[in-house]
């Protein structure tokens, strides 16, 4: 007989008793997709050369073998993120609690037992007064049945949190994420690219990894800290989005959790001026390259700190000098919620911190976030 050790808790328990092999499974899974992945990519290398294109496969070359490789690599990471979390929470987490709790209630009915077959000169004494057994054993059945039940909450949070992950998952399955944004043309310079938000055009910088492939990659791996990914660290993240924009490369779900270990947490270029014309120049100059630029504005929600700081990665086409900069045709990718959208929109402006001055950091491919300089600096 069991009290606290019942549906659903031994049905889970049977479950994962009999596959503590899912580890190892899910971490095959995984290696396979790596293969996979690899065997594309030596593919497209070999495609990728002068022959191939001259057949006229320009569109196999340029698009459908690095979007095939793209998609793996999304498997990859969901795999990583998803079903090999999932499965170290059931094997690491919640399987011992099981246990646990199989064992407690054990107790709790052993002790729950041996109280109720006292009798009753056996519970008290000549005064009445309990006994020292019934006391013990009192207590310890109180103790099991707490210990029972705050394990069985323990249990609940773990299988809601999973809960949680599956639906996430499921939501980015089945809905693309939208934007507002898509690319209308190449621009004049080779370093931007004419993109349409909102209706209206705007120079983007044309980076490894186009800004909106990124804007929605961090969007669907919850990169961004309405997500709780990024621990309010707005100025490490930007320059995390800055740094993979401009290298090609997509950070995983690790380095946004743990950004105190990635190479963006040192800032060793920046402009910090009493005069807001001299980082808006820069931010122009910077753009007009291609580089994004990580900007300090103003927070003014209320669940908002004041200082924030964003990745500016464009600027309406209307604009031809850094004096016609305003909030309403900059346009950036925040950290808050990892979309594409103007300063205006979040009611953001340049911030002068504290009086120090209104500031810009560099985060070009020769200046970005190195391991040697200055002191970190956490937003």
């Amino acid at each position: 007989m069991s009290t606290y050790f019942v549906d659903p808790y031994t049905g889970y328990y049977d479950k994962l008793s009999n596959n503590q092999n899912i580890i190892s499974e899910s971490n095959n899974v995984v290696e396979s997709l790596n293969v996979t992945k690899q065997v594309v990519d030596d593919l497209n290398n070999s495609l990728n050369t002068a022959i191939w294109k001259e057949l006229g496969y320009n569109d196999l070359v340029s698009n459908i073998m690095p979007g095939l490789s793209s998609s793996i690599q999304s498997l990859i990471d969901f795999s990583i993120d998803g079903l090999s979390v999932v499965c170290a929470i059931l094997i690491n987490d919640l399987l011992p609690l099981l246990e646990k709790l199989q064992e407690e209630d054990k107790n709790y009915e052993y002790y729950y037992t041996k109280l109720n077959n006292l009798t009753s000169q056996q519970k008290y004494d000549t005064n009445g007064n309990k006994t020292n057994n019934y006391y013990f054993l009192e207590n310890k059945c109180l103790l099991s049945k707490n210990l029972c039940e705050s394990i069985q909450e323990d249990i609940k949070d773990l299988i809601n949190n999973i809960k949680e992950l599956d639906n996430n998952a499921k939501q980015y399955d089945s809905e693309s994420i939208s934007s507002d944004a898509f690319v209308v043309s190449n621009s004049n310079l080779d370093s931007l690219i004419l993109v349409n938000y909102n209706g209206n055009n705007y120079y983007v910088v044309n980076t490894k990894i186009s800004v909106l492939d990124y804007s929605e990659y961090v969007q669907k791996n919850k990169m961004y800290q309405n997500a709780g990914a990024l621990n309010g660290q707005c100025m490490i993240a930007s320059q995390i989005y800055a740094r993979d924009l401009l290298t090609g490369t997509y950070s995983s779900k690790s380095d946004f959790v743990n950004m105190k270990g990635s190479p963006a947490t040192r800032i060793n270029e920046r402009v910090r001026s009493q005069d807001k014309d001299d980082v808006l120049k820069y931010v122009f100059d910077e753009v007009r390259e291609g580089h994004p630029v990580v900007l300090q504005v103003t927070q003014k929600r209320s669940n908002e700190g004041l200082r924030h700081l964003v990745t500016v990665v464009g600027f309406k086409e209307e604009v031809t000098s850094y004096s016609d900069l305003t909030p309403e045709n900059i346009l950036v990718l925040d950290n808050v919620d990892g979309k594409i959208q103007t300063l205006s929109e979040r009611n953001r402006s340049l911030y002068n911190q504290g009086g120090k001055g209104f500031q810009a950091l560099g985060p070009t491919d020769v200046f970005l976030a190195k391991e040697v300089n200055m002191e970190t600096l956490n937003a």
